[in-house]
């Protein structure tokens, strides 16, 4: 998702959009103050290198969210407390540090195998 051709505007939107997130937690779960995403937002500025790859990260985690769950229940499900991480919500898990990412990806491989639910 994240190209030179994508303004980086549709890209955050789209990501906040599909995790269901505000600015605020957008900016937690990437490490940036919320007046950064703002900026990302409205085009005044663009996030350097290791933002973008922590944002690639992020599409990866909407990507297989959206292979898994219908809108609605995406955004349910990762808003829901979950044992799998300690109760914590799987949004939560990804603002929780840097492997939350991976953690809650895996976790979808797993409901995608039918392993858990």
């Amino acid at each position: 998702m994240t190209t030179a051709n994508v303004p980086i505007k549709k890209e955050i939107k789209k990501i906040r959009t599909s995790l269901g997130c505000s600015q605020e937690m957008l900016a937690v779960i990437i490490g940036v103050g919320v007046r950064t995403v703002t900026r990302w937002e409205h085009e005044e500025s663009h996030p350097h290198q290791l933002v973008l790859e922590k944002i690639r990260k992020i599409e990866k985690l909407v990507q297989k969210i959206e292979e898994i769950f219908e809108t609605k229940d995406a955004a349910e499900w990762l808003k829901t407390p979950n044992q799998s991480f300690g109760g914590r919500t799987p949004l939560k898990e990804i603002a929780y540090d840097d492997e939350g990412i991976e953690t809650v990806i895996n976790l979808l491989g797993a409901i995608e195998r039918g392993i858990v639910t």
